[in-house]
């Protein structure tokens, strides 16, 4: 009976743990998401913005939480996902333009 009992409570500790994974390498795409949109609106702050996912990544991997793939699949899918946004937000603006209205005001 006790065997059996802590083969459950040993179960139910893994399961809870299963999750935590994509949540690290959820870091490296929110920094390299983050990166590309401030990339792309501010020019000049561009080269230092994409310096910081690089080093979040490399950090990660230099404490041992990622693997090497793990870090570059998280800035390989940051990047889509900004320039997915990206790409949603011109086809927008650009429609409005053409249609005579502005929504965003630039200062």
């Amino acid at each position: 009976m006790k065997n059996s009992t802590a083969i459950n409570k040993t179960a139910a500790i893994t399961d809870a743990n299963v999750g935590t994974e994509l949540s690290k390498v959820g870091v490296t795409v929110i920094t390299m998401s983050a990166a590309v949109i401030i990339g792309y609106f501010y020019k000049k702050w561009k080269y230092f913005v994409f310096a910081i996912p690089i080093i979040v990544g490399f950090s990660r991997v230099y404490v041992g939480v990622h693997y090497p793939f793990d870090v570059l699949g998280g800035w390989l899918f940051g990047y889509g996902l900004a320039w997915g946004m990206l790409s949603i937000w011109v086809i927008l603006k650009v429609r409005e333009i053409k249609r005579g209205r502005t929504w965003i005001n630039y200062l």
